[in-house]
């Protein structure tokens, strides 16, 4: 986790810059690394979007986000990050708007060259736009652009395909930086770390003495006013796709001697690809809550899954025939995240009501590390069993603790693309979910209604309890 100050001067353009993504998360985290004394260089925020907004008018709209967002504000570093903040209004598709917006930046006197950082705060739609006029604008100017481009990438892996074609016309890999805010997580970011600096972790995560993983995402909220977009994706595309399989990947991938950008990408790629379903109607369960249908904006009709339970294998040497069962939910009965590493018993252990060991990466809402260790006790004749639990936090140095946008700005901002992604990442990704999609519809896999803030679909226990397994639930 990088987390230097950044030294080198630099112009953040928020592509978006009057939608909510903007104004919920980017402009409190460059807010967060403002105060924080991480902005230690000569820099300028651009936002760029089709509102019609004056300059005066895009200032107060960025302070009222940082007094909606944050408490105690230091007014001070406000006002001077306030006289940082400029804007221009253009359409997306329009070549002579964004050369109006270089032309603006340019009007700053700087020394040099310097960085400009383009964040695509904008629906996916719009990426190809963006990508073209920028790709032409460096063409024509030799300007030095790089692309901040969030997920969703593409809709499918076709036009994920397409997206990296368009980018690699214009743009080195170097100058890319694909954002899943997800990496951005203090627990998700602590897998790694933990990982290489405690030989221990690694020597229980070998695939002949695990019994099972499970990774869990549950959320009690619904689709909070997402009706527009996540109707047209689902549960699947929304946090399987990217979120779920990149924590998979981090927890099962080799660790590289050598602890760098290209290789983590790489150990990723390695167990990405290695994904497999095992091709049985039962081993997938989806789930819609029920007042989905009664959310704005939502089809009386619609069965766009909000729950999904499934069961994967990695087909390498190490994890054969480990089975890996991940869910994901809305309006469920708590808000948590959490790994699960389930151990098996050595073969002469028969009681057959005795736990099981359990490494449980906990991602939220504790940020801890527990190993659940068994303490067998007799009492009157009666043999019983006790959890010991040990446990610590994940958290981050307080001196440099932001939220999960603020800590990815500040990576990239140091050329930090540890937890970034990587196209070949993402189109596997895509051609496991690619293929999920084809074997529901050719199985017509049902929809299940659950009760609102339930734990989900009873079906997903018949999922796992047919090989011997049961859901852990950390709460």
């Amino acid at each position: 986790m990088n987390h230097r100050p950044i030294k080198d001067p630099f112009v953040f353009i928020i592509f978006g810059a009057s939608g909510d993504l903007a104004r919920i998360k980017l402009f409190p985290s460059i807010y967060d690394l403002y105060i924080n004394n991480k902005l230690d260089a000569d820099f300028l925020i651009y936002g760029f979007a089709r509102s019609k907004n004056t300059e005066e008018e895009f200032r107060k709209f960025f302070e009222k986000s940082i007094r909606d967002k944050r408490k105690n504000i230091n007014e001070s570093a406000l006002k001077n990050l306030l006289e940082k903040i400029y804007y221009v209004c253009g359409q997306y598709n329009d070549i002579n708007d964004y050369h109006k917006l270089f032309d603006e930046i340019k009007k700053h006197q700087f020394t040099h060259k310097i960085r400009k950082i383009a964040y695509f705060s904008v629906p996916p739609q719009v990426f190809k736009d963006l990508i073209n006029n920028l790709g032409q604008v460096k063409t024509d100017t030799k300007e030095n652009i790089k692309l901040v481009i969030e997920k969703p990438f593409g809709e499918d892996g076709s036009s994920a395909r397409k997206l990296f074609h368009s980018v690699s016309k214009y743009f080195n890999e170097d100058d890319i930086y694909l954002l899943d805010h997800y990496l951005g997580k203090t627990g998700v970011q602590s897998i790694l770390p933990l990982r290489y600096d405690n030989s221990i972790l690694n020597l229980m995560l070998k695939g002949n003495a695990i019994k099972n993983i499970q990774i869990t995402i549950k959320e009690e909220v619904g689709i909070d006013q997402r009706a527009g977009y996540f109707d047209q994706v689902g549960i699947i595309k929304d946090m399987f796709q990217s979120h779920l399989l990149q924590i998979l990947a981090l927890i099962t991938m080799y660790i590289p001697v050598v602890y760098n950008p290209r290789n983590i990408q790489r150990e990723k790629y390695n167990i990405l690809s290695a994904l497999r379903y095992p091709n049985e109607t039962q081993k997938i369960i989806l789930g819609q809550y029920a007042t989905y249908r009664t959310e704005k904006d939502v089809p009386a009709s619609s069965l766009t899954p909000t729950f999904v339970a499934m069961e994967l294998f990695i087909d390498q040497v190490d994890f054969y025939k480990v089975p890996i069962y991940i869910r994901a939910g809305k309006k469920l009965n708590s808000r948590s995240a959490y790994i699960v590493v389930e151990f098996k018993k050595l073969p002469f252990q028969q009681d057959k009501n005795a736990p099981t060991n359990k490494l449980i990466l906990e991602l939220h809402p504790n940020e801890k590390i527990h190993i659940r260790l068994v303490k067998k006790q007799a009492d009157d004749g009666m043999i019983v069993y006790d959890d010991i639990v040990t446990s610590d936090t994940l958290t981050c140095d307080k001196k440099a603790c932001f939220e999960a946008y603020g800590r990815l700005i500040l990576e990239m901002l140091n050329e930090d693309k540890t937890n970034f992604l990587s196209f070949p990442e993402i189109i596997e990704c895509w051609r496991l979910t690619d293929y999920l999609y084809k074997f529901m519809d050719k199985q017509n896999t049902p929809t299940i209604i659950y009760h609102d803030n339930s734990n989900g679909p009873e079906q997903q226990n018949n999922l796992i309890q047919s090989e011997g397994n049961e859901w852990y639930e950390i709460h």
